[in-house]
């Protein structure tokens, strides 16, 4: 989703901002998201190995980058400095900054201090990304989404699209 969001910011601009603003949108979860592997193997396989790989991913130095990827204290200084500095990677941090606002409106339980380093507890989201109700109309979105973005390319590429068929 968070990829999908960056997408659609620069759905109009050029494919390599595109590319930047959906980096920055999946960034902040990549550490999060490749400790998920260890942690599940970890009770499975009962590895020493395994428990500290997912000490490393989850309970070290990198957790705090996720923390700070998420803070909207941190991204939102980077994302002023790079207006002004270096325009051309604009969208990562984009992409990040809605990366963290998303999780702000979603996430009710396991949320980040998003803004950290302050010492402020962390702030319940309005809706749950792991309710039902949220999960479906978000799935619901990106099926629509993808529906969309497949007929756009086939729109602006028809006779790329005929020759992938065999049909040119």
């Amino acid at each position: 989703t968070h990829g999908v969001i960056g997408y659609l910011l620069y759905a109009k601009r050029s494919q390599h901002e595109q590319r930047l603003a959906i980096i920055g949108g999946i960034l902040p979860d990549v550490f999060l998201a490749l400790g998920f592997v260890p942690h599940f193997l970890e009770h499975v396989t009962q590895s020493a190995l395994v428990e500290a790989l997912h000490d490393l991913l989850h309970h070290s130095a990198l957790h705090t980058v996720t923390v700070s990827l998420h803070s909207l204290v941190i991204v939102g200084p980077l994302l002023v400095f790079t207006y002004f500095l270096y325009k051309q990677a604009l969208p990562f941090f984009v992409g990040m900054l809605a990366h963290g606002i998303v999780d702000l409106l979603t996430h009710r339980q396991r949320a980040y201090n998003h803004f950290f380093p302050l010492p402020f507890a962390s702030i319940r989201g309005i809706f749950s990304y792991t309710d039902v109700g949220f999960t479906v109309v978000e799935h619901v979105l990106l099926l629509l989404f993808v529906v969309w973005w497949m007929l756009q390319r086939r729109r602006s590429h028809p006779v790329a699209h005929r020759k992938r068929q065999g049909l040119s």
